[in-house]
This record gives structure tokens, C-alpha cells and sequence, in this order.
């Protein structure tokens, strides 16, 4: 245990430095769009809960905790009332190796619907699609009975559009690192940090054109305040920090570009029978202009190891409504 526990470091050491790179504003947004309609149901609130295979996006931790195999597909239309082919898909898959850990690969992609490229006099050129992708390999292990720990490492790339005979492509790709923390106090409460898409900038037409990624800190908590012989509660609480900006802060000594407000999630979830699952949550995110209530349902299904099926209904930023969120997960 202690050769793992060394290899995080040595990684977590490497991926921090990165951090600080940050300046201006974020891009490759598919990397924060959450997965799971669970999540999505407690108000966004899941780090500390993390008990599935969307726990490589949530907090690798949660890995260290999973037994067998657990496969996750979401599904979401982002506008739909703007435009029916922007979408964002997922899928994620964990695997327990006996004495060694939980591994796990997630894949990501967000299309951005087709476009018209057009020349200098208004000629049509062609269409093209615009689109992110990414995809990551992941490592979680148990410290002990009541801790732990996980790691992940992606690659990420954004394609917004073709070369032309006035414009050079504009594309990029970068890598970037998660950690995660998930612990156990009792039986009842549990608690997880998070840091992700710690990377370093991605260019798109030159070098001298970057932006950073959505580098972001997470920290929660989760408590099963009552439970039956056919119910089981559970409260979850989350506060999220963009960390966009902290270069600034070594280098220029400045706090403004990471002066942003926080966001506040939390949710609550009642487990009826071991069957169906309504859920409450509330999102306020000051800075993206989302506050509002959160809910949805989960139907657990005995299909091999469990089948889930979740559904929630969110709310996007101001004038543009809700959205749907969909999601399937089996374990074998």
C-alpha cells in the first residue's frame, strides 16, 4: 500500500504545478458538464456520495469503494429549445481488481450541432460540426475501512472549426489530472474533496491564443439521517470554487481573477423499498446565473447485479428554461 500511495504523490506533485497556470477565462466546458441524473436530482451535489461509476468525474475517490463492475451512460440536450443537435454524452466504466484497486475509463463528448462555413463574398463553402471530446483513464484504492483516494489522468480535445483560405483551423487538445478524497465517518456521514482538470492551457490557432481549463475545487458532505427496514434517506451539501485565475495570484499578486463566488448545491434523496427514488435539490451558481430547485426520480431494477435508471429536470441560466437529464446504470 505504501508503493500506491507513493505513486499518487509523485503524480499529485507533477499535476499541482499545473494549477497555476490559469489565466482568463476557462474552455472546453464538456470537461464541468456533470454526468448522472442522480447528481443532477440532489441539486449537483455528489462529490461525498460518488458510489457509482460517474465517481471518476464527481471524485476518484469513490473508486476505492466500488466492487465488481459498473458501467454509466448519460444522455442530455442542452438547449432544446434553441437548437435539437447540441448534446452531451458519456460514458463511463469501472472494474474492481482484487488487492489492487478500482480501475476506469470515461469518455466524454459534446457536439455543438453543424455549421455553415461560408467565404468572403458569401459563397458556401461546406458544413462542418464542431465538437469536444476527451477521454481519461482512472485508479482508485482503499487506504483503510474508512478512506479513499483516486486519481485520474484525460486528454482532452476541442474542434470549433475547419481551415480556410482566410482562417487557420481552430482546434486544440490538452491533458489534465483529477485527485479525489472520499471518507467515512460512521456509518451515517461521509465527506469529499476534489480537484480537477488540472492541466495546462490549450491553444487553439497559435500559441500565443490559450485558455485554461475549467480547473475546479470541490468539497462535500453526505448524511444518512434516517433509515428503515424499507427507506433510507440521505442529505448531501456541496460547495464548488472555479479556480480560473490562480496564476495571478504568484505571479502579479493579484486575487481579482479568483474572487469568484462559489457554488452553493445540496439535495436530498428518499430510497423507498429499495425500488424508486424521488429526489430535491437546489443549485446556486451566482456567477452562471443558475439558482433554482433541482428534481427527479431513480428506479432501481433487479437485473444482474442492479439495474438504475434516473431521471432530472434542472435549471439552465436565465432565459433558457430547464433541462432534461437522463442516465442508466447496471453493475454486474
Amino acid at each position: 500500500m505504501k508503493g500506491k500511495t507513493l505513486l499518487l504523490v509523485i503524480v499529485l506533485l507533477l499535476v499541482a504545478a499545473t494549477a497555476a497556470l490559469a489565466v482568463g477565462e476557462a474552455t472546453a466546458p464538456s470537461l464541468i458538464i456533470s454526468p448522472s441524473a442522480r447528481a443532477w436530482g440532489l441539486g449537483q451535489s455528489y462529490v461525498a456520495v460518488a458510489d457509482d461509476a460517474t465517481a471518476m468525474y464527481w471524485n476518484p475517490g469513490g473508486l476505492g469503494f466500488l466492487e465488481g463492475t459498473h458501467f454509466s451512460l448519460t444522455h442530455s440536450q442542452l438547449i432544446p429549445m434553441l437548437a435539437d443537435d447540441v448534446y452531451f454524452e458519456t460514458l463511463n466504466m469501472t472494474h474492481h481488481v482484487p488487492d489492487i484497486g478500482t480501475v476506469g475509463l470515461s469518455v466524454i463528448y459534446l457536439t455543438y450541432g453543424k455549421w455553415t462555413a461560408t467565404g468572403s463574398g458569401g459563397e458556401v463553402l461546406g458544413e462542418f460540426s464542431s465538437y469536444e471530446f476527451a477521454i481519461g483513464g482512472y485508479y482508485g484504492f482503499s487506504l483503510n475501512e474508512t478512506t479513499a483516494i483516486g486519481v485520474g489522468l484525460k486528454v482532452s480535445r476541442v474542434y470549433l472549426a475547419p481551415a480556410t483560405a482566410l482562417t487557420a483551423e481552430g482546434a486544440g487538445w490538452s491533458f489534465a489530472a483529477d485527485f479525489g478524497i472520499l471518507g467515512r465517518l460512521g456509518k451515517r456521514f461521509t465527506y469529499g474533496v476534489a480537484l480537477q482538470n488540472l492541466g495546462p492551457d490549450m491553444s487553439f490557432v497559435s500559441k500565443d491564443e490559450s485558455a485554461p481549463l475549467p480547473r475546479t475545487l470541490r468539497g462535500g458532505i453526505g448524511v444518512t439521517p434516517f433509515e428503515g427496514e424499507a427507506y433510507t434517506t440521505l442529505v448531501s451539501l456541496e460547495v464548488t470554487k472555479a479556480l480560473i485565475g490562480l496564476d495571478d495570484i504568484f505571479t502579479e499578486g493579484k486575487f481579482s481573477e479568483v474572487n469568484r463566488d462559489a457554488t452553493l448545491n445540496g439535495g436530498v434523496e428518499l430510497m423507498i423499498a429499495d425500488f424508486v427514488a424521488p429526489r430535491l435539490g437546489y443549485i446556486f451558481d451566482h456567477d452562471g446565473k443558475i439558482k433554482g430547485f433541482t428534481y427527479g426520480f431513480g428506479i432501481r431494477m433487479p437485473i444482474g447485479g442492479g439495474m438504475h435508471f434516473d431521471y432530472a429536470s434542472v435549471p439552465k441560466a436565465e432565459d433558457l428554461g430547464r433541462e432534461s437529464k437522463f442516465s442508466l446504470n447496471y453493475r454486474l
